[in-house]
């Protein structure tokens, strides 16, 4: 097959090898570069999900440890290897957050609290973003079915950070998609955020210091995906991790 000069294709993320890889512009104007934290995020347009099933495995059988081993921090190196992306944390520095925000400002979102933006702008310039980011049903606090392991990769690394005795602080974010008022789309996001917290300290196997994890709500500021379509709104109702 001859070569396009000017054409476009699609091949998975461990097939790429030399081509250009393409940000992606959405009708909204937010930019997602194809990247392993946008991969990580679920932010990239053109990532999905990789599913296991199973059904009635029974613990300490073959089928059971396959599908344990495929899900631990064991299995990394093989899947990065591979070409895959792998679900362990990576980090947004201070500028890229920056630039997140200024984006978000372009978009001219309605009804702006001028204090819950005020607070979220001081959170973001001195914070790291993880690509841990939990999503939700519409309307709801209800966690999506990925979240779950999340919740665990979150609650090792409280356990870490307590037991080297960091002077770290997790800054749960809350967000909505912008249907609604602004005032209880703040609220619902400062509920989901809650869960999430709620969700770690059970996992934790460790005393966790009261200022280690704190929780915002920030309503549909900084959204990740155009919220005209339900797979767009579905994307900006969740909760990032950031790191100070």
């Amino acid at each position: 097959m001859g070569r396009l000069p000017c054409g476009v294709g699609f091949v998975g993320f461990a097939y790429r090898r030399n081509s250009k890889v393409l940000d992606i512009t959405t009708d909204c104007g937010i930019t997602s570069a194809p990247n392993t934290f946008n991969v990580k995020s679920e932010e990239y347009p053109l990532s999905r999900r990789l599913f296991l099933y199973s059904k009635g495995l029974r613990k300490g059988t073959i089928p059971d440890d396959l599908v344990r081993y495929a899900l631990s921090i064991d299995e990394r190196p093989s899947i990065i290897a591979s070409g895959y992306i792998d679900q362990e944390f990576e980090f947004l520095d201070r500028k890229e957050q920056m630039l997140r925000l200024a984006g978000s400002l372009a978009l001219n979102e309605p009804n702006i609290n001028p204090a819950t933006l005020k607070q979220m702008a001081l959170d973001i310039k001195t914070s790291s973003r993880m690509s841990a980011t939990l999503r939700f049903a519409a309307g709801s606090a209800q966690l999506d079915s990925k979240p779950v392991l999340d919740v665990g990769r979150l609650a090792r690394f409280v356990e870490f950070l307590v037991e080297t005795r960091q002077p770290k602080t997790i800054v749960l974010a809350g967000f909505t998609d912008a249907v609604g008022i602004f005032d209880r789309n703040a609220a619902l996001s400062l509920a989901r955020a809650q869960q999430v917290k709620e969700a770690v300290l059970r996992e934790v196997k460790v005393a966790v210091p009261p200022q280690l994890i704190i929780t915002r709500g920030f309503g549909p500021l900084l959204p990740t995906s155009c919220n005209d379509t339900d797979d767009g709104r579905h994307k900006n109702r969740r909760v990032e991790s950031w790191l100070r």
